[in-house]
């Protein structure tokens, strides 16, 4: 599942299509779920579930009585938003309680979580030169760490009012994105891990 944002579908956004095709070409089977930043909490809360979600249920460990019968089951959530998943860009002040219901939504769901979204504030030039933007940095992905994000990656920025993707961060993305899919299909077993502090 890929959480974009409604305004950028609006404006005609040229880099939606081209991360949509970036992820077929990449054998990834895109779900695009169009939100105004303040519901994506219940979009994935409502309209997407996993295989542990609903087996979790069947055995009646988890109940989300708002988990649409319709919903569709997907290996990762990809948001491109950043911000945190409960409240968005307009959450109120009260994040303690926002990361209380990012985590329950998230820990039923029990799949990678990642945000790859582009630099709204700042452009590629700076960025490429400079780093990224504290601000930015924080919006985009530090908060969503406190809701349970992993592997947060930069995607792309701004010139002049459009939003551009490079190429080598969306070949970074679907790799990972592919790798963390593919570690969760593993045997226990058989997953090496290194934890880097």
């Amino acid at each position: 599942a890929i959480l974009l944002y409604r305004k950028h579908v609006i404006t005609n956004q040229v880099y939606i299509p081209q991360l949509i095709r970036y992820f077929e070409a990449e054998g990834l089977i895109p779900l695009p779920i169009f939100i105004n930043g303040v519901e994506g909490h219940v979009a994935v809360r409502d309209w997407l579930t996993t295989t542990y979600e609903i087996q979790q249920r069947q055995q009646g460990n988890i109940e989300t009585p708002s988990l649409s019968k319709d919903a569709v089951e997907v290996d990762s959530i990809v948001s491109t938003i950043g911000f945190p998943l409960v409240g968005g860009p307009a959450g109120s002040m009260e994040a303690g309680r926002q990361v209380e219901v990012a985590k329950r939504i998230l820990t039923s769901k029990n799949i990678p979580y990642i945000v790859a979204a582009p630099l709204l504030i700042q452009d590629i030039y700076s960025w490429t030169r400079q780093g990224i933007g504290g601000l930015q940095s924080v919006v985009l992905y530090a908060l969503p760490e406190l809701d349970g994000a992993i592997d947060t990656i930069p995607l792309g920025g701004l010139v002049g009012e459009d939003i551009y993707l490079v190429p080598e961060r969306v070949k970074r993305l679907t790799g990972r994105l592919k790798n963390w899919i593919k570690l969760r299909r593993k045997l226990p077993a058989e997953r090496k891990i290194a934890i880097l502090l």
